[in-house]
């Protein structure tokens, strides 16, 4: 943090910064879907991959969080493999097997 006025960046050099995230912003595009999904059976210590139906995207990136608790399971990646077709990943980080929670998980989609 900057202790004196001297230290801040000058107005030219802030207005750079923003102008760059403006174009940046209006570069990319973000949608929000909701999807059903069923991570099933994870073994101890390991991962499982389960494809999901995402109507309307085509190779975008995409950020996947949970709307169930999933105790004992995290989200380690998610890619999509085809058109309209999201691989997500979980990981099991316990000691035992665990069954993954069906429910609803919201897909941030970058494209």
């Amino acid at each position: 943090m900057a202790e004196t006025l001297n230290e801040l960046p000058d107005r030219s050099s802030l207005r750079g910064l923003v102008d760059r995230q403006i174009r940046l912003s209006q570069r990319y595009r973000k949608t929000e879907k909701i999807v059903a999904m069923t991570p099933g059976t994870v073994a101890a210590n390991s991962a499982v991959e389960v494809d999901v139906t995402v109507p309307g995207t085509t190779g975008q990136t995409a950020q996947v969080s949970g709307q169930v608790q999933l105790t004992g399971l995290s989200i380690i990646s998610s890619d999509f493999v085809a058109d309209n077709t999201l691989r997500v990943r979980f990981f099991n980080s316990t000691g035992s097997g665990i069954v993954g929670i069906s429910g609803d998980y919201r897909v941030k989609v970058i494209q």
